[in-house]
């Protein structure tokens, strides 16, 4: 049994099991409430009708999702996480994962590759994304980009830096074009994401904004005379 989010990785999962390993899958898509993007539909009907696998859909209960993310939205703290921090090391020890990059070079532009040859979709006709630097990861809801781009005003680094970097390591980019990447678009929350959000959650964009301004760590920003926040 495979967990999928019908994304370029999950395809390229896909052609390695049934394909070259000759294993037959069953497919389990745990989805959130979000409205969904008409790519990310057929992403995830592609996966099963490409590769013939039968899929099970799940979603959780709207309401409770929706008291969840107001609630840790507006005030978990670091003891609130303590179910969700790691287990000891050596617990870890006793574990023996075994990962698909074992067997095949793990490369995300390869994968994208792959993907769109067995019918996957990514925004090119759909949508530009601000605060992203590619168009075929995490395309399948606006709304869940909110979540990602969380770790900017907290750690000082979003889903900008975490595509740059790997671009860097795959040798597609160099380290200076990085950085003007990094600078235009890792703080840039795209518009789309933060309508959507504030749609399904019943805020409005100024409260959004608001509780956002509180999560600030201002050992790594500052902020201006107009409210705005800029690294120091």
């Amino acid at each position: 049994m495979i967990a999928i989010s019908g994304g370029k990785d999950s395809h390229f999962q896909f052609y390695m099991f049934k394909e070259i390993l000759r294993m037959n899958p069953l497919l389990v898509s745990v989805e959130d409430n979000f409205k969904m993007r008409e790519t990310g539909k057929h992403n995830i009907k592609n996966i099963s009708e490409t590769f013939g696998c039968e899929l099970i859909s799940m979603k959780p209960n709207a309401k409770a999702q929706k008291s969840m993310i107001k609630y840790t939205f507006e005030k978990l703290t670091k003891k609130d996480l303590n179910f969700f921090q790691p287990p000891v090391q050596e617990d870890l020890d006793k574990l023996e994962p075994i990962y698909l990059s074992y067997f095949v070079e793990w490369n995300s532009f390869n994968n994208y590759e792959l993907a769109k040859r067995k019918g996957f979709h990514d925004l090119t006709h759909e949508r530009y994304r601000t605060h992203y630097v590619e168009n075929f990861d995490q395309i399948d809801t606006p709304t869940y980009l909110v979540h990602s781009w969380m770790k900017y005003p907290k750690f000082g680094h979003a889903s900008a830096t975490d595509y740059a970097a790997r671009m860097v390591r795959y040798g597609l980019i160099n380290r200076e074009e990085a950085f003007e990447l990094v600078k235009k678009h890792d703080n840039a929350l795209d518009s789309r994401s933060v309508r959507e959000f504030c749609e399904f959650m019943g805020y409005t964009e100024p409260e959004f904004w608001e509780i956002v301004d509180t999560l600030y760590n201002e050992e790594l920003f500052k902020k201006d005379d107009l409210g705005n926040w800029s690294l120091r």
